[in-house]
């Protein structure tokens, strides 16, 4: 279902997807969700350029049809 967070342990996003994840624990600035590249269950390369494990990911949505 698109707009889920879909738990890791069920399911991975293909190798190299860039994806939305979940990370537990600290945060940064307040947040816990960042763009990621998934590189391998343990390995996300997040965009804080950080290696995180994630717990729950769920597909970027798709970019405005009206952007210029």
């Amino acid at each position: 279902m698109e707009g889920q967070w879909i738990p890791a342990n069920e399911r991975l996003p293909s190798r190299e997807q860039v994806v939305l994840a979940y990370t537990p624990g600290e945060t940064y600035c307040g947040r816990n969700v960042y763009e990621a590249l998934f590189v391998s269950m343990s390995q996300w390369c997040t965009d804080r350029g950080d290696e995180e494990y994630a717990t729950h990911w769920m597909p970027l949505p798709a970019p405005p049809t009206d952007a210029k």
